[in-house]
């Protein structure tokens, strides 16, 4: 189809997005006020629609990060802040409650992250010309599981299948 530019006016800058099965559209961004906001665009709709999320679960999300359906929520990223490392917020996005939040330990700055099955995988970007992809359990908790050094900065990473034949 055509494309199509829809806006918010409370969110200044979008950052990432990521579709649900029903083909839902959801993205975050920050607003003018600096916060982290989500919206929702439904199939065929014509009007993004905020979702309040009450992001206290145990430190502030200041920063937005990825955004992907994980068969059964919404996972939205806190990418860094001052001394926060970053997390992955698992959000219900029919009434913004926070189920849970995965603490991505010994991470720097978490962009766009993946998730396959029970893997989050997530590009690390620790300092100019340093990275890594790091490898958490999920969902149950982010326990770090495998690390490929060697990186330039990687900020996303995604999984798909391989050629079959």
């Amino acid at each position: 189809g055509s494309p199509h530019t829809f806006k918010d006016s409370a969110i200044g800058f979008f950052d990432y997005c990521g579709y649900d099965p029903a083909g839902e559209l959801y993205a975050d961004g920050t607003t003018s006020k600096g916060n982290v906001a989500l919206v929702r665009l439904p199939k065929h709709g014509e009007t993004l629609k905020q979702i309040l999320v009450h992001w206290k679960y145990g430190q502030d999300i200041q920063q937005p990060g990825g955004v992907q359906w994980d068969g059964k929520l919404l996972a939205v990223g806190s990418a860094q802040g001052e001394n926060i490392t970053p997390s992955v917020y698992r959000v219900d996005s029919s009434n913004g409650r926070v189920a849970s939040a995965l603490t991505l330990h010994k991470s720097h700055s978490v962009f766009q992250f993946f998730i396959d099955g029970n893997v989050l995988i997530a590009p690390n970007r620790r300092s100019k010309r340093s990275g890594q992809v790091l490898f958490y359990s999920y969902p149950k908790g982010a326990k770090l599981s495998k690390v490929i050094n060697g990186l330039d900065m990687p900020t996303a990473v995604v999984v798909s299948a391989g050629a079959h034949g």
